[in-house]
């Protein structure tokens, strides 16, 4: 076994014979076509070897950094970005590569300290608008979300992401015609563009207008990405508002097949249950919503009023819940059907 070191070596690489001085660049480049590839285990080996050869190689960090992101260990990466930047400090691509580590591990903020930085090196960067506009939306920044996308589509006009990503912090401002507009040019720049129709149908479905329009959108974005489980809850959605329950608890199941804890596919097959007066089987996919996501307000509104209608014990405890949560409704069936100590 030939023994790595960074005192003075040779190693074989391509059957050639290179000297310790060089031999950083050859596993870098080596590291980088086993990444390129998919390798990523064998990219984080070959970069360690050549930080072994030159630990003042900022592409070794940088890289080991992607390796790492891609195997979702992105509190290594991060380690590996600073390490890069400590070392070059000007590099638009770590601070970049950071934030997306960041954001993975659920830090918006720090996510768009990093981007912002990129920006700042490289006024240029089209991803980092688009990746902090992204975070920022997220933390419920609309105004300031719709600003970086507007940049992203002053740089690139062609890019039909950034119409989309625009279109969904519009949405959430309820500026839903606008959201509608935005989504219209995604779709006019990449026609396949599934999650564009998916936004889309949402958003006519807030808008309250045209509800086979937007169960049009869903169709085509199913027949696009079948195996997308959120569209089968959307599309159950629309099912539940054209009182078609039957069909709308076959869109649930499958939406459940494909992802059984989405706390959404339970709540929405709880809806088409009491609608259906089967509130036994409300009362259980309601409990399932809850245990995947505790915080879930209307879900135990409705576990409440289904526990209520079949004169079961505990709907009060569901209200008082869900009204702590600031669902409306649960606070007015507090008053209306609970002793409320005043």
């Amino acid at each position: 076994m030939i023994r790595i070191s960074s005192l003075a070596f040779l190693v074989v690489v391509n059957m050639t014979l290179v000297r310790a001085q060089d031999c950083a660049p050859a596993f870098i480049h080596a590291g980088i076509n086993a990444e390129n590839v998919g390798k990523y285990e064998q990219a984080i080996k070959d970069f360690t070897i050549a930080l072994k050869c030159d630990s003042s190689e900022a592409l070794a960090y940088l890289s080991r950094g992607v390796a790492r992101a891609n195997l979702n260990q992105h509190a290594a990466a991060i380690r590996d970005y600073g390490k890069a930047i400590d070392l070059k400090p000007n590099d638009a691509k770590a601070f970049y590569n950071r934030g997306i580590s960041w954001s993975a591990l659920g830090d918006r903020t720090r996510a768009i300290g990093d981007y912002g930085i990129a920006i700042r090196l490289n006024p240029k960067y089209l991803s980092a608008f688009i990746n902090r506009g992204m975070c920022k939306n997220e933390l419920g920044s609309h105004d300031s979300a719709i600003a970086d996308f507007s940049k992203a589509i002053s740089l690139d006009p062609l890019k039909a992401n950034a119409y989309l990503q625009r279109g969904t912090a519009e949405a959430a401002l309820k500026k839903f015609q606008a959201a509608i507009a935005d989504y219209n040019l995604a779709l006019h720049l990449h026609p396949k563009f599934e999650v564009a129709y998916q936004c889309r149908s949402l958003a006519r479905i807030d808008m309250g207008e045209d509800i086979y329009a937007a169960l049009r959108d869903i169709d085509t974005a199913i027949q696009l990405s079948p195996r997308d489980s959120h569209s089968y809850i959307v599309r159950g959605e629309i099912k539940v508002l054209l009182c078609n329950y039957d069909k709308a608890v076959d869109d649930y199941n499958i939406s459940i097949r494909l992802n059984p804890n989405d706390s959404r596919a339970f709540y929405g097959r709880g809806v088409a249950y009491y609608h259906m007066e089967s509130y036994d089987k409300a009362v259980s996919d309601l409990s399932r919503a809850i245990e995947l996501r505790p915080v879930y307000g209307k879900a135990y509104w409705l576990r409440g009023d289904a526990k209520r209608l079949m004169k079961k014990f505990g709907y009060c405890e569901d209200y008082k819940k869900a009204s702590g949560l600031h669902v409306a409704e649960a606070t007015e069936a507090c008053l209306k059907f609970c002793q409320v100590v005043r």
